[in-house]
């Protein structure tokens, strides 16, 4: 399988490009836009039109959608598959979202409701995904001093929260010794996964205190039950 991926600087574009590689496809990384973001619809055309005649792709990939890419993919028969990681997509309000080639992926439920019934079977709702792999490569070899460096991070938070108390802070993490870190224990845990990282929601909910003042009592009216005379009665 050979995928065409046509890349702007998205964060996720790295991750998504090496899974693709961890499959066994072939990618082609298209990049000019990284690098210079002042290119027209019609230039990106131009250069992309002539790598995707010879190229023989199966597919065509980007994170988020591109318009002009949908309709080139649609004079070319290609499929165009689009992965929608921001909400709201300005582009998605496009013409282009009719396309036949496209397959669009939206992990906001409101976005795939409002999108789908524009065009049915090519509108999918999908959750967001992550790269364990790295993510657990960085929490496996981070350093002492890194460690460190993340334990004050948690350990200001518990001074700043114990300093001014709010109504509560719910942390996720995979640091199992996060408690002590933040410098108290949670009042409830909870087992989490974030892909596939085992995690904790730590809940902290203790409220600060107010006094509270009872209103006094009616000086005229009082009858046991709180009322007051009739204003309303007719004279």
């Amino acid at each position: 399988m050979k995928i065409f991926f046509y890349k702007y600087g998205s964060i996720c574009e790295p991750d998504i490009s090496d899974s693709f590689r961890r499959l066994g496809f072939e990618v082609i990384d298209e990049d000019m836009e990284i690098y210079n973001k002042n290119l027209l619809p019609s230039q990106c055309v131009e250069t992309v039109s002539k790598k995707l005649i010879d190229g023989q792709f199966t597919f065509v990939f980007t994170i988020n959608f591109f318009p002009w890419l949908s309709d080139l993919c649609e004079i070319m028969h290609l499929k165009y598959i689009s992965l929608i990681v921001d909400s709201p997509v300005l582009e998605l309000y496009s013409y282009s979202l009719k396309n036949d080639c496209n397959r669009i992926f939206l992990f906001d439920r409101c976005l795939y409701n409002e999108f789908e019934p524009f065009n049915q079977g090519h509108i999918f709702h999908v959750p967001l995904a992550a790269d364990v792999n790295r993510i657990q490569n960085v929490i496996k070899n981070a350093s002492t001093s890194e460690k460190a460096k993340f334990a004050k991070l948690a350990r200001t938070l518990g001074r700043q929260m114990e300093a001014h108390p709010c109504a509560g802070v719910y942390a996720i993490t995979a640091d199992m010794d996060f408690e002590t870190h933040y410098g108290k224990r949670a009042n409830k845990r909870r087992k989490m996964y974030n892909g596939m990282i085992p995690c904790q929601l730590y809940m902290y909910y203790s409220a600060p205190k107010f006094e509270h003042t009872a209103k006094p009592m009616p000086k005229s009216g009082f009858d046991g039950k709180r009322t007051a005379p009739n204003r309303f009665n007719k004279k």
